[in-house]
């Protein structure tokens, strides 16, 4: 504005004839203003520079005093000057980058580029590269084509009993559950389009975390697209660089990636060793004196292992010591407690003593994705800093409703659960008699690994998985009963040992489950010798 030309041009008259001159340098002239009130300081400069550089064309000290003036009066615009000439001429020197592009004459010809394949070598591929030991050559995977009913159906193999999946309570192929899900694809679609936070979030996602809200006695709730995201993303936004982590070594590879991501200090205590974690617990309150926020990361029933973890106790050392409790019951969820809540109810454990409750919908909920459960805080904290929550397409609505409807069904017929427990215990009493053994603390646990009996000699590592998927194979081919053999990763730092996985189911009746166990034993100890 004029006034502002007016103040500006009244500073520098001010400062002009209260400053003594310098007698070793000549004057300059302010920098011109332009129309709009802002100093037009480019061309100013520029046409100075460009008198200054004519003058001393016929007296080379003009050019030495008007850059010793500049530096005295305006130091820091000649600093900047420098700099962007500096710039200006590295940027003017480099040679021009085209990704994925030679230069002409440099391109190869097909017949140099069939050379340079043939004779490519790398130590990441072929014999250089270091087969893990658990992994088996020209292994049988079985296709499943059908999950509906009460067997499923198997490729060239015909309907098999299911003694593998997760999907506990067999609601995944629940009527129920099937004819709301396509009544939602009629209504909704197949896709939600986009991330919650953006224009992802549909009727059934609300309804859905209102009654996992109810369920497990929370303030909130939270769903996820995908269930191995779900620890992998909550990890990093409650952990970052100075926070303290104390994991259990038998948790899963979910958990490990977010314990990796999140920068935080990490200490791991033995599986289940409720004495090493208490060491590790007294360790770190005596010696990180510095307020940070510290964690205590476990499973409900571990995937690995098969067991659950102690939770009463975890409960009582995270009180004990002031640390928050963040525990993933994937696997624990319609499997464990009365009802089928999880590890938790199993303990007669109120769930607000877990900081951050995780479930998976992937398991006994018989659809795909995750949640969490906690106060306002936690979800709230989520719904801006969890990346699997804002930077993924949400949960298809037909998903969430087929949740929602087994939720329902699971609490209004208890005799699910109760059929499971009475399954899991039938067939771990068959298979303790046939010689094997599990874990301290798995007894509720419908998710049995059937390692090699004590009594039997071990083989290597690879021979045991050899022997182990031999064993898979046969149950299916000539019993059709379909198990798994638990693959590791290798990034798994703490594998588990060679095992069979077997697990119960709520469909079967007590002397089903008997006989399924029965035949799964005596198949894998034939393998096993």
């Amino acid at each position: 504005s004029k006034a502002t030309v007016s103040v500006l041009n009244w500073a520098a008259t001010a400062r002009g004839s209260h400053e003594q001159p310098r007698t070793h340098h000549r004057t300059r002239a302010p920098r011109t203003m332009s129309g709009n009130g802002t100093m037009d300081f480019p061309t100013s400069f520029l046409t100075e520079l460009a008198e200054v550089l004519i003058k001393a064309v016929n007296d080379p000290n003009v050019l030495y005093e008007w850059v010793t003036n500049e530096v005295h009066q305006h130091p820091i615009h000649v600093a900047v000057e420098i700099v962007c000439v500096v710039f200006i001429i590295y940027m003017w020197l480099q040679k021009p980058f085209i990704p994925d592009q030679l230069p002409p004459g440099e391109e190869p010809t097909k017949a140099e580029k069939e050379e340079l394949v043939k004779n490519w070598k790398s130590d990441k591929v072929g014999e250089n590269f270091p087969t893990p030991e658990f992994h088996v050559e020209n292994e049988h995977r079985p296709v499943i084509t059908r999950t509906t009913g009460k067997k499923i159906a198997v490729e060239e193999w015909g309907e098999c009993d299911d003694c593998g999946s997760f999907n506990f309570l067999r609601l995944a192929a629940h009527e129920k559950v099937i004819e709301s899900s396509l009544a939602a694809i009629e209504h909704y679609g197949v896709g939600a389009c986009g991330p919650r936070g953006f224009y992802g979030t549909v009727q059934p996602h609300l309804v859905l975390e209102e009654q996992l809200q109810r369920v497990y006695e929370s303030q909130q709730a939270i769903i996820y697209s995908f269930q191995y995201a779900t620890m992998s993303s909550i990890i990093p936004a409650f952990a970052s660089k100075g926070d303290i982590l104390v994991v259990d070594r038998g948790v899963n590879m979910s958990l490990i990636g977010g314990v990796d991501i999140c920068k935080a200090k990490v200490f791991w205590y033995d599986h289940n060793d409720m004495a090493g974690l208490e060491r590790i617990l007294q360790n770190v309150v005596s010696s990180e004196k510095k307020i940070t926020r510290r964690w205590i990361v476990t499973e409900g029933l571990f995937r690995n292992h098969g067991d659950l973890c102690h939770l009463d106790k975890i409960v009582e050392l995270r009180h004990k010591y002031k640390f928050r409790l963040m525990v993933d019951d994937s696997y624990g969820v319609g499997a464990l407690g009365k009802t089928g809540r999880g590890t938790p109810e199993h303990y007669n454990l109120p769930f607000s003593e877990c900081n951050v409750y995780v479930g998976s919908m992937d398991t006994s909920y018989g659809s795909v994705g995750g949640f969490c459960c906690g106060d306002n805080l936690v979800v709230d904290h989520q719904r801006l800093s969890s990346s699997g929550y804002c930077f993924s397409a949400a949960l298809p609505p037909y998903t969430a409703v087929a949740c929602t409807e087994a939720i329902d069904i699971m609490l209004a017929e208890p005799q699910r659960v109760t059929a499971l427990h009475m399954n899991t215990e039938a067939m771990r009493r068959v298979f303790k008699k046939k010689g094997f053994e599990f874990p301290e603390n798995s007894d509720a646990s419908p998710m049995m690994l059937l390692s090699y009996p004590p009594k039997v000699k071990k083989p290597s590592r690879r021979e045991q998985e050899k022997h182990i998927a031999d064993a898979v194979h046969d149950l299916l081919i000539n019993h059709q009963i379909v198990v798994v053999r638990p693959k590791c990763s290798f990034e798994d730092r703490f594998a588990p040992p060679a095992a069979m996985r077997v697990t119960a189911a709520a469909h079967y009746s007590v002397k089903e489950a008997e006989e399924l166990a029965a035949t799964i034993a005596t198949v894998a100890l034939k393998h096993m010798k």
